[in-house]
């Protein structure tokens, strides 16, 4: 509201000081209204320049992207998608899946997440860091002889960053500990990381 207000005072300013009638005047009046002129075209300026940038929280975004868990031989598939809040937090779904030879790991959970967009300059490419913390499930398949399915809660903290190229399109690495307090297949803990997510507006 206050952006569409500065831009209509601006807008008027403009007009006053571009279409005002003309009456002759004497040398001194014409003077003074010349630095009257010049006086509300450098307010509608300042007035102009100082509309918000796009927030970088401020729209829905969705993140696929590919990485591995703490053994590199795991193949990390992970998608995402974020709902803002406000302009720095955001909340949504997130899934991983890993793969290896011998066993498959699936991750659904919901996430928070929390930006920190340092001020670009207009123009300029736009880098901006996160943390995040989610809750969830893990579920574990181990192709050994004897080996059953474990299914079991999912805690996770980390964080990470992206860049973004223009309005839509960017690129994103995150790291994540996933904590497993009553353990998977004795398993308590285990490092994800999407080492490339590719990042889209909706």
């Amino acid at each position: 509201m206050m952006k569409r207000s500065s831009i209509l005072v601006a807008m008027l300013l403009a007009g006053c000081a571009t279409y005002a009638p003309s009456p002759p005047r004497s040398a001194g009046s014409i003077r003074s209204a010349a630095r009257t002129d010049v006086a509300a075209s450098a307010l509608a300026s300042v007035l102009l320049s100082q509309q918000d940038p796009p927030r970088d929280g401020s729209e829905r975004r969705g993140l696929v992207g590919i990485g591995m868990t703490e053994d590199p031989d795991t193949l990390l598939l992970g998608g995402e998608l974020d709902f803002p809040v406000s302009d720095r937090f955001l909340i949504g779904p997130m899934v991983q899946l890993g793969l290896d030879d011998h066993t498959t790991l699936f991750a659904p959970s919901l996430h928070g997440k929390y930006l920190f967009p340092p001020d670009h300059e207009q123009g300029s490419t736009r880098w901006t860091p996160f943390v995040q913390g989610g809750i969830g499930i893990t579920y574990l398949s181990k192709d050994k002889p004897g080996a059953e399915d474990d299914l079991g809660l999912l805690l996770q903290a980390g964080g990470g960053v992206e860049v973004r190229f223009d309005d839509q399109i960017g690129v994103a690495t995150t790291i994540l500990i996933n904590v497993l307090p009553g353990g998977v297949f004795d398993e308590n803990v285990y490092l994800s990381w999407q080492v490339v997510q590719f990042s889209f507006r909706f």
